[in-house]
């Protein structure tokens, strides 16, 4: 298989959600030889990917005050502590 052709497979499973069957079948490979397309093809990109810190300090040099790293919102625990001691507190979790 081509560069091209790894390419087409790596982008259209990052953006469409292509099973790797069916991007195997389309490129007449077995699964384990699309996988390892699809992995060398990832792993290239994350070779290219600049660092945190890098994009930081781009960041800071532009002169933005706040940057959003990631748009996925933080995920927040809403589970009550646990009681260091049974004994002396009752936890909500206890009741479950």
């Amino acid at each position: 298989m081509g560069c091209f052709k790894q390419a087409v497979l790596v982008i259209r499973w990052l953006i469409d959600g292509t099973r790797i069957s069916q991007l195997a079948s389309d490129n007449t490979i077995s699964r384990s030889t699309g996988y390892a397309y699809l992995h060398e093809g990832l792993t290239m990109l994350a070779a290219q990917a600049p660092g945190l810190h890098s994009v930081l300090l781009a960041a800071k040099m532009a002169g933005y005050a706040h940057i959003n790293i990631d748009s996925t919102p933080p995920a927040v625990n809403t589970t009550p502590p646990r009681c260091a001691s049974t004994a002396s507190c009752h936890c909500a979790q206890d009741d479950l």
